[in-house]
């Protein structure tokens, strides 16, 4: 009995409403933004952006849009189980369906991991192989990488969710269903995971940019190829990179939240999961937020996604409408006063040219 006195006090305590309602309206306008940012980059509008950028952007887009289905669902979950049931002991959550409620944000949280890793790696083939990448199957790499992504997120997170779930009810269901320490500890690693691949990103980025001033200043003999593919290695960079760096900057917020937690809590305290509940729950708005700041930093580093969002969404872009509705004129067949003049003023000229020419093959 006291279990379920110390669940229901849970569920009802103020803060855990509070933030329930904010995973619900903040997880539906992520789910929004990953859903019209996926719409972007498999429009025909983004067909100029390089393929693996593209998919690398709607790998990591995919995982977002899971994660802030599934935490808007839970949070609606919660708050219709809290306004229709009255019974302390239904604030009890059963173990499994817990882990299965949970399941895919957390393979979200692992395939956002394991993609800024799989992203490094094709970096890396694409800078060290830039002189045959886009030739021999640069999209098969980018494939078999993001294949290898989501087959390690799902191995991963069943093993993390269910391996460590045992039979019972819990106080509060959580993402990390474990201790707090260890939870401290798991999202300490993929931080620095997370840094440590982006410091290597940065460094690519400067060897790309030092193999462009090479190959297009002092040697003149290289190919379009070549050419392209290094343009695009600095491009896709300078949108990877600051993607890369919102995340790791949120995730480092999590990792400090957990970590006061920690250190104002005792050892082995009962009901710790009851106490642990505002400080997770709190964490995982970093989801939400990384799905809606990632699209918008991607959009804002590069010309090209602006250009195709501006085609998917005028009404958001009313100064790409306004741009296209000018190139339009501009290259229209139908002749105004001032195209009128200009093409008089261009077969004068073609005359006075050809009748010079006459003259001269006269004499």
């Amino acid at each position: 009995m006291q279990d379920c006195q110390i669940a229901y006090s849970t569920s009802r305590r103020p803060i855990m409403q509070a933030i329930r309602i904010v995973h619900l309206f903040s997880g539906t306008i992520g789910l929004i933004v990953s859903t019209i940012f996926i719409a972007v980059l498999c429009s025909r509008s983004s067909r100029n952006i390089h393929v693996n950028m593209r998919l690398s952007l709607i790998s990591m887009t995919v995982a977002a849009w899971v994660a802030c289905f599934q935490l808007s669902f839970i949070a609606s979950y919660n708050l219709i189980n809290l306004l229709s049931n009255d019974e302390p002991c239904s604030a009890l959550t059963n173990a499994y369906w817990c882990a299965t409620a949970r399941y895919p944000i957390v393979l979200a949280i692992y395939s956002t991991l394991i993609a800024i890793i799989v992203i490094a790696i094709e970096r890396t083939i694409a800078t060290i192989k830039y002189r045959t990448y886009e030739v021999h199957g640069s999209r098969c790499v980018a494939i078999s990488l993001i294949s290898a992504q989501w087959f390690l997120s799902i191995l991963l997170a069943s093993s993390s969710t269910y391996a460590r779930t045992d039979s019972g009810y819990l106080h509060h269901c959580s993402v990390y269903i474990s201790h707090p320490k260890s939870a401290v500890i798991s999202l300490s690693t993929m931080s620095v995971l997370e840094i440590f691949t982006l410091f290597f990103l940065v460094l690519l980025q400067h060897r790309n940019e030092q193999k462009q001033i090479r190959e297009f200043v002092n040697n003149a003999m290289h190919t379009l190829t070549e050419r392209y593919q290094l343009q695009e290695n600095v491009k896709i960079m300078r949108v990877i990179i600051p993607s890369i760096a919102v995340h790791t900057v949120l995730s480092l917020c999590g990792v400090i939240s957990m970590l006061v937690f920690t250190l104002l809590t005792g050892p082995d305290e009962y009901g710790m999961s009851a106490k642990f509940a505002p400080f997770s729950e709190t964490v995982l708005l970093v989801v939400p937020l990384h799905s809606v700041v990632f699209p918008l930093v991607a959009i804002l580093k590069n010309k090209q996604l602006r250009h195709a969002t501006g085609r998917v969404l005028p009404w958001l872009f009313p100064y790409n409408k306004r741009r296209n509705i000018v190139e339009l004129s501009e290259s229209s067949p139908e002749s105004g006063p001032l195209t009128s003049r200009f093409s008089a003023q261009v077969d004068k000229d073609g005359d006075v040219h050809f009748n010079m020419l006459n003259e001269m093959w006269k004499k």
